[in-house]
Formats: structure tokens, C-alpha cells, sequence
């Protein structure tokens, strides 16, 4: 009996796939799998289509290279932390108080995450920061996300009218990421943090009184 050389071989087993969506989604499940057996470091393309049972060529049709599979690893990742988000920053209290809860919440749960050991292994964890730092996705995720919150917030008064709100929110983003990815040797328990980020995140989103 002839090999089979049709599409279940080429994916994988599976059947072929020409929506761009699915196909992200079963790359991006063959790199997770090579992140966790090899590491992020020393996971290559080659690696990666072996795993999808694809061509390299198909791996680089949807994905730029191994640091855009980092990426959007990640951010397959925060997708959930991104819906919370926006149920958080729906809750009681003042705009400063619930994005200081959101920090805070965002912090914990990227840390909780399923792949945080994979993606940020000690051998890894520098490679993937800057693939995810360097990320557009990163960002326009993150603006997409929060910039509504901020310009109805803006909008009553309650932030600054010339607050910058792309610079903020992006300031937030890499806050939110250095924390969650780097320890630091000042233990902080959830109070702790929270007073931290209160003590620097609250004065720009604190509107002057009028006069």
C-alpha cells in the first residue's frame, strides 16, 4: 500500500486547513508543544513543523519566525486574562481604584498561567521576554482592550483631559509584564502590591479638582 501524501499527512493527521485562523491555532499548538520538550531557546522552525507535520515553508506562510510564535504564544495565553479584564474594570469603585485592581489581578493570573513555566524557563526567559516586548500584537491588544475604559473614564472627568492615554496604556502594558515575568527581592504579597502600584499608578489617573 502506498503512504498516504494527502492533506491528513501534511497537518498532522488531520484534516487540511485553509482558514488562517485554524491554521495559526495548530501551528501555534505544535510550538507549544516543542516549547515544553525543548524549551523556548532551543526550538526551531524545523521543530515546529515537524510536530504539525508541515512543510518549514508553511510554518513561515503564517508565522514570521520563532519569536512571532513566542508572541502570539503568549498571547493565546492572555486572552483570558484579557476577557477578565474587561469584567473587572466594569466593577464598583473609582477609575484609579479598578485599574490598580487590575494590575494587580493581571499580574497574579499571567503568573498562574498554564505555559508561564514553558515560555518563561530560566533558559528562556530572556528570549521570550523580548519577542513578547517587541511584539506589535502585544500592544494592540493590550490598547484595544483598556483604551475604551479609558476615554469613557476621560470622557467624565475622572482622568486628566491631557493625559496621553496610548503612552499611559502602553506604560501600563510593560508594568503589568515586568512585573508578572521578572522576581524581584523585595517580597510583595497582594497588599503590598497593590499599595505600590497605587502609589504610582493612581496620581495620573486622579482628575484636578475644579477650581
Amino acid at each position: 500500500m502506498m503512504p498516504r501524501t494527502g492533506p491528513e499527512r501534511r497537518w498532522g493527521g488531520k484534516e487540511r486547513v485553509d482558514d488562517e485562523d485554524a491554521a495559526r491555532e495548530r501551528l501555534l499548538d505544535a510550538a507549544e508543544e516543542c516549547f515544553a520538550q525543548f524549551g523556548p531557546s532551543r526550538t526551531s522552525i524545523e521543530d515546529v513543523a515537524r510536530a504539525a507535520k508541515v512543510s518549514r515553508s508553511t510554518v513561515y506562510r503564517y508565522f514570521e519566525g520563532r519569536n512571532e510564535l513566542l508572541a502570539a504564544a503568549y498571547m493565546r495565553e492572555n486572552a483570558a486574562v484579557f476577557d477578565r479584564v474587561k469584567v473587572l474594570m466594569s466593577e464598583d469603585g473609582t477609575f484609579a481604584e479598578r485599574v490598580v485592581r487590575v494590575t494587580v489581578r493581571a499580574i497574579n493570573a499571567l503568573r498562574s498561567g498554564r505555559y508561564f513555566p514553558t515560555l518563561f524557563s530560566s533558559d528562556g526567559a530572556l528570549m521570550s521576554s523580548q519577542a513578547i516586548i517587541a511584539s506589535q500584537m502585544f500592544y494592540e491588544a493590550g490598547q484595544s482592550t483598556m483604551r475604551p475604559f479609558f476615554e469613557e473614564a476621560q470622557s467624565r472627568g475622572e482622568v486628566a483631559a491631557d493625559l496621553d492615554l496610548a503612552d499611559f496604556i502602553e506604560w501600563h502594558l510593560r508594568v503589568i509584564f515586568s512585573f508578572s515575568m521578572f522576581d524581584s527581592p523585595i517580597p510583595r504579597d497582594t497588599a503590598s502590591l497593590s499599595r505600590l502600584l497605587e502609589a504610582f499608578i493612581a496620581p495620573p489617573l486622579t482628575a484636578p479638582p475644579d477650581n
